[in-house]
């Protein structure tokens, strides 16, 4: 599993998140994504908080 924290405002920075994982991360990481679940944790309810925490979870494997 590759894992990212997005910590910012709801829900634009989760977005930007989500799109630099692709745009940035995976291009050259080495890793590839494959089957499985994607999961999104969040830390609590309250999107209007600031601080919004929130974890990505990408199932990968290294690329050969």
């Amino acid at each position: 599993w590759a894992v990212f924290e997005s910590v910012g405002p709801f829900p634009e920075t989760l977005q930007n998140i989500w799109g630099r994982i692709y745009a940035e991360w995976f291009p050259t990481s080495g890793y590839e994504q494959v089957a499985g679940p994607e999961i999104l944790w969040n830390e609590h309810k309250d999107v209007t908080s600031p601080t919004f925490r929130s974890e990505i979870w990408i199932p990968v494997s290294k690329r050969a």
